[in-house]
């Protein structure tokens, strides 16, 4: 998955960040065990206590999960990814949702069988609601909107 931003504004106007909240659910012949959600942080973040999968002037974002399977029989990957404003000043100031989209795959262990493309979807400010519980416990130190 790859997303770009386009905006006419300059300066600071034209930073904003990427946050990712990866769900999972992974099927074994006895088993199934579903991860309600989790911030996918980026390589660069991961030990930051930053919630931004990535961010930029103007923000990019780009992911390949892939071979998530760890042993399942079968795995459902999907991502809800937020674009966002990024505090400026200071962590007092609250990071807030200007757009939003779903997107995912599904795999299974079985040969032969190729992973299947969730397409991207667009999300409602439901979903950003939805994970708010989840932001301000893994990420304390940051205001959310």
């Amino acid at each position: 998955m790859s997303a770009t931003v386009a905006y006419d504004g300059t300066g600071y106007r034209t930073s904003a960040g990427w946050i990712q909240v990866v769900h999972t659910t992974r099927t074994w012949p006895d088993a199934t065990i579903m991860v309600a959600g989790e911030v996918d942080l980026g390589q660069v973040w991961a030990e930051t206590a930053s919630p931004f999968f990535a961010h930029g002037y103007p923000p990019a974002i780009y992911d390949a999960p892939s071979n998530n399977l760890n042993g399942a029989d079968h795995l459902e990957w999907r991502a809800d990814t937020f674009l966002t404003t990024v505090p400026i000043r200071s962590r007092a100031e609250p990071i807030m949702l200007l757009a939003s989209f779903s997107w995912g795959y599904s795999e299974s262990a079985e040969p032969e069988t190729t992973p299947t493309i969730l397409a991207p979807v667009a999300t409602s400010s439901q979903c950003w609601n939805d994970c708010s519980e989840l932001f301000q416990r893994d990420f304390p130190g940051w205001r959310w909107a």
